[in-house]
């Protein structure tokens, strides 16, 4: 199977041939990403639950 516009896209951006990921699920990387906390800290284990209001949060950070 061909996948020329995944290609182009490698071939102009980056390619990452080694990641980490701290869950598999969406939601509890983005907590990860966000708080700079394993998903055990932050409590997100699973889609559809949202971060505490008492969490610190990089956009937060970033003003």
């Amino acid at each position: 199977m061909g996948t020329p516009n995944i290609d182009r896209l490698a071939a102009d951006g980056l390619t990452f041939t080694e990641s980490y990921a701290a869950n598999p699920v969406c939601m509890p990387n983005r907590g990860s990403m966000f708080t700079g906390r394993y998903p055990k800290a932050h409590r997100l284990r699973d889609n559809g639950i949202a971060l505490r209001p008492t969490e610190t949060v990089l956009p937060d950070v970033l003003r």
